[in-house]
């Protein structure tokens, strides 16, 4: 009589142990891409949102959300930005073809200081929201910044009253224009 060799419970559990581990190792590694691929989606709908809150802003600085606002984008995305506005003031250069450049917050300048320096920079950050409305604590998925003379005489004549009201910190009183009556009739 021959002895048949077969498969002992010794050799199956190590083998379901094997195959085990490596849908595991799979599973962990499928789950670590579509993590890694939501991040990216949010990220580019971060940089949206920021670019479009930017794009806001030089048309009328007070049309923007409030900073603690749910701004939605996507399906079911919710953000939140930050922003901040720094005039940029011309420092002194031994270069007369270098302009050398350096951010101050308004608030630290008087109405002459803002309207003076000629460029202002914004900068707007994004942060995502969880479903229940309480921002993550990981860093801004996007930040943006935009360099601009708000005092740009080829802006519409509206957008260009806001941006000076923006740096005066006031509404501003323009002079009624009349038609000037007399003359020869036609």
């Amino acid at each position: 009589m021959t002895a048949r060799r077969g498969v002992t419970f010794l050799e199956v559990a190590l083998a379901v142990a094997l195959l085990s581990s490596v849908a595991a190792i799979i599973a962990t590694a499928y789950d670590g891409v579509n993590r890694i691929d939501d991040r990216q989606q949010h990220r580019i709908y971060a940089s949206e949102v920021a670019h479009r809150l930017i794009l806001n802003y030089l048309l009328d600085p007070k049309s923007l959300p409030s900073e603690g606002e749910r701004i939605p984008y996507g399906q079911n995305n919710f953000y939140r930005h930050e922003l901040s506005e720094q005039i940029l003031l011309e420092l002194e250069s031994e270069d007369e073809n270098i302009a050398l450049r350096q951010a101050a917050p308004e608030s630290r300048l008087n109405a002459d200081e803002r309207l003076g320096a000629g460029l202002k920079m914004i900068t707007v950050t994004i942060y995502h929201l969880k479903n229940s409305g309480f921002a993550d604590v990981d860093e801004p998925l996007a930040s943006i910044s935009r360099i601009y003379s708000p005092i740009d005489p080829s802006k519409d004549e509206d957008v260009l009253l806001r941006q000076v009201e923006q740096l005066l910190g006031r509404p501003v009183e323009l002079p009624s224009t009349s038609p000037v009556s007399g003359g020869a009739g036609r």
